[in-house]
């Protein structure tokens, strides 16, 4: 049976991604070699396991080129070349488009396209605003071509203005983009210390702290100012007028939020409630506000699976505070999310706690039989 790094990328794609790499290799852009194109057509009867006896170079040497005499070194190159393939694929597969309008834009610039590149940059751009950014990474390669087809084009000065604003727009990207690569990283550190058995000093909480105290325009940017805000939650004395902060800007700027940035904020907002609670504050409704907003906002990924730890700590946090009804909605949507070895316990088990939290006896034993 054949092992190794193509067996295993090949195993990671999708039924859907497994027909589209059919395509990609039948592509003579791609693959001018039609072994290759034979090779796919018999792996993809073993897909997806690849577990089969009869898988091996033997096998596939003597299928492709129907000859008895079997030469390791020719189904190594094949083998070597489908990898390649995959993993030119992958990352086709996985690139940012916004990098393939970047490129374009360059090509534009050197061959003096400037009519074609507005119009090309300016639908980039629109592109850009509407999609929820996270890094300013693409804003920053956006604003430093523009500024180069200037430059290419000598347009420095206007009648209208002293200067181009445009000569700005790189260097103030990526101020945002190093700013918020920052803050993520201090704050990653910051909750690390509270968990490792260690002391270690984090570098640059004061210059970002200086820094964004001393540059109000920073904070227009909502990722910013969410991270900053998570910074002082974590930093500050009066720490929780940070956390209701926090609560209320997830709460009403949600729609203009990445996925990922409300998932470490609400990650962040329950961590601090679990603290104060560990201190002897009772913060037991706010540690079932911030769970409740996590799954009002759907920010969890649909093939997540969910911790059974964390399914039962929201569950228990329910019924403590005597939310049944939400109890109930939650295990019916989110049971489905456990690893299947969990799930008929967890399901029967928290059935059993609703029907005995409403004194239907009975109905709890057949549950709890179950």
């Amino acid at each position: 049976m054949i092992k190794g790094d193509l067996i295993k990328m090949l195993s990671i794609l999708s039924e859907a991604e497994f027909k589209r790499f059919g395509k990609f290799i039948n592509s003579p852009y791609y693959n001018n070699n039609s072994r290759l194109t034979e090779l796919y057509e018999i792996l993809k009867k073993f897909y997806p396991e690849f577990n089969s006896l009869e898988l091996s170079k033997e096998y596939l040497h003597k299928t492709i080129y129907h000859t008895g005499k079997y030469v390791e070194g020719t189904i190594n190159y094949l083998l070597s070349e489908m990898e390649s393939l995959i993993e030119k694929f992958i990352g086709t597969e996985n690139i940012n488009p916004f990098m393939f309008e970047i490129s374009l834009l360059e090509k534009l610039t050197d061959q003096r396209l400037y009519p074609l590149f507005e119009k090309k940059y300016n639908s980039a751009k629109k592109k850009l605003m509407e999609c929820k950014n996270s890094d300013n990474l693409y804003c920053f390669l956006l604003a430093d071509i523009y500024s180069a087809n200037l430059d290419k084009q000598m347009i420095c000065l206007t009648k209208k203005d002293k200067y181009r604003k445009e000569w700005f727009a790189a260097g103030n990207e990526l101020l945002k983009f190093f700013v918020k690569k920052l803050l993520t990283e201090i704050i990653f550190l910051l909750n690390k210390k509270q968990t490792l058995n260690a002391d270690f000093k984090i570098p640059f909480i004061s210059e970002i702290n200086f820094m964004l105290e001393n540059n109000d325009y920073l904070l227009d940017d909502l990722e910013i100012k969410l991270n900053y805000l998570m910074l002082k939650m974590l930093l500050e004395v009066d720490s929780e007028s940070f956390f209701f902060q926090i609560k209320k800007l997830i709460t009403t700027e949600y729609k203009a939020l990445s996925k990922n940035l409300l998932k470490e904020a609400i990650n962040n907002l329950q961590i601090f409630c679990f603290d104060k609670i560990m201190t002897g504050k009772d913060f037991t409704r706010e540690e079932f506000d911030i769970a409740n907003l996590r799954f009002e906002l759907d920010i969890n990924n649909e093939k997540e699976k969910m911790n059974i730890d964390v399914f039962f700590t929201f569950f228990s946090l329910s019924i403590t505070l005597e939310e049944f009804e939400w109890a109930k909605s939650f295990i019916d949507k989110y049971s489905k999310s456990l690893d299947q070895k969990f799930q008929n316990n967890a399901i029967h088990y928290s059935y059993a706690r609703l029907y005995y939290q409403n004194s239907e006896h009975d109905k709890a034993l057949k549950e709890l039989a179950r």
